[in-house]
């Protein structure tokens, strides 16, 4: 790994098997380059503890899902808070998030390991649908 100007250098092995059945290892350069970056520690609007997921809805807002505070933060691009959604419980709308992605349509998924299931919100942060519970029967 090689920083220089702001870009992550870093060089991958993968094999490749030739046809007499030998592999041949291959070195692929991928250059990252970090594009932005914003937060600080902490559990008020824009800061973060332990985001675990990130996804980029149609308006290019950036959804954050963070274990330590349970719940999940709607971002604009410069990094400041468009809404909070959730909090620590196990009651409707409240979370305990490991994920997160947003459909075409912009409502957010949410990954609820903490309660055993999966909230579905609105863009504006409402429930609008709790899919499963503890247990081991169907659709638990």
């Amino acid at each position: 790994r090689v920083k220089a100007n702001g870009a992550t250098a870093i060089n991958t092995m993968v094999e490749q098997k030739g046809k007499d059945g030998n592999t041949t290892p291959l070195k692929i350069p991928i250059s990252i380059k970090t594009c932005a970056s914003f937060g600080s520690f902490g559990s008020g609007e824009a800061q973060l503890h332990n985001p675990v997921a990130v996804a980029i809805d149609r308006n290019g807002n950036i959804i954050v899902a963070e274990k330590a505070n349970h719940r999940v933060q709607v971002l604009k691009k410069d990094g400041s808070s468009i809404r909070v959604i959730g909090k620590r419980g196990s009651g409707e709308g409240e979370l305990g998030p490991c994920g997160v992605a947003v459909t075409e349509q912009g409502t957010i998924v949410v990954s609820d390991t903490g309660n055993n299931r999966v909230q579905i919100f609105q863009e504006d942060g409402s429930v609008l649908r709790v899919v499963g519970s503890e247990g081991g029967e169907e659709g638990k």
